[in-house]
């Protein structure tokens, strides 16, 4: 696979921006439309932007679901689905064929939109014997029978989350790879740490809440923000900022209102143009204090 060789800075200014959308549902819903496959807002960042530029930019959108970073990096290297699954049944399973297919790396993006709420939207599966990675439907969601179910949990265990450090050093993998390959720009929404029904007001001695492996993903964002020079969508900023705040923007975690998906449509394109996507002038580049001499 050929990789790109970042000889002069890149411009802005282009008509036609390629933003490649790698994440959970709830980053979907604050930049595609209902038109668009979005499920919230009317008006996405397509219209956003042709409105606000009078139709000198053209965004193109490719969405891809399962952006947790352990899966994106299977889907890099498996070949196809593996024979276990045929063995099940799942072989033709959409929701399952989506998990094992990835064009990230055929496109020609600008930018690649991550999530860290893909992280905790799903949880993730392990093949006892083979180990690989792979994700069920959540309750409601899918139509696999009761037998189904049970014959998938004998042959794969739950995972839980991954040591920080070791969910910090698979995204840099990732942040790279997308670099080195696309010279593409990287931009991660983290998540709203908002839970709620969580009431919990003495932590010695409790199981890490969602809200407390949502805060730890937060800070472990930012802390790659600085080593590798990514963007972040501070999705947690921009809910608690907006009128009434978290608690009349959230019904459950990573559930937001259309209000604030709108909000931060608007927030992404606010960072899209500190970038410079909009003018010819030289874009902004990612570089960390790691690539710094």
């Amino acid at each position: 696979m050929k990789v790109v060789a970042n000889q002069a800075p890149k411009m802005g200014g282009k008509e036609n921006l390629r933003i490649f959308l790698k994440g959970d549902a709830s980053v979907a819903d604050s930049l595609l439309s209902m038109d668009e496959g979005g499920r919230s807002i009317s008006k996405g960042f397509r219209a956003l932007v042709e409105e606000k530029y009078e139709g000198r930019f053209i965004p193109q959108f490719i969405y891809e679901p399962f952006g947790r970073v352990d899966l994106i990096l299977q889907q890099l290297e498996q070949s196809g689905i593996p024979q276990e699954l045929h063995d099940l049944g799942l072989g033709k399973d959409e929701f399952i064929q989506a998990q094992f297919r990835s064009a990230l790396f055929e496109s020609e993006s600008d930018i690649v939109v991550l999530s860290i709420g893909a992280e905790v939207a799903y949880p993730l599966w392990k093949s006892r014997k083979h180990g690989y990675f792979v994700s069920a439907p959540l309750d409601g969601e899918g139509v696999w029978s009761a037998e189904l179910r049970q014959a998938f949990q004998e042959r794969f265990e739950v995972v839980g989350f991954p040591p920080i450090e070791d969910f910090k050093q698979t995204y840099t993998q990732l942040i790279k790879a997308i670099k080195a390959r696309l010279d593409a720009h990287v931009i991660v929404f983290n998540a709203s740490s908002f839970d709620p029904k969580d009431l919990t007001h003495r932590y010695r001695g409790v199981q890490d809440s969602l809200s407390q492996q949502i805060h730890r993903l937060n800070f472990a964002l930012m802390q790659l923000s600085v080593s590798e020079g990514i963007s972040i969508i501070d999705t947690d900023r921009v809910i608690a900022e907006h009128r009434g705040g978290a608690q009349t923007h959230i019904s459950k975690p990573l559930h937001y209102s259309k209000e604030a998906h709108q909000a931060l449509c608007g927030e992404f394109l606010r960072v899209l143009e500190d970038i410079g996507f909009f003018e010819a002038r030289p874009l902004v580049m990612q570089v960390g204090n790691k690539g710094r001499k």
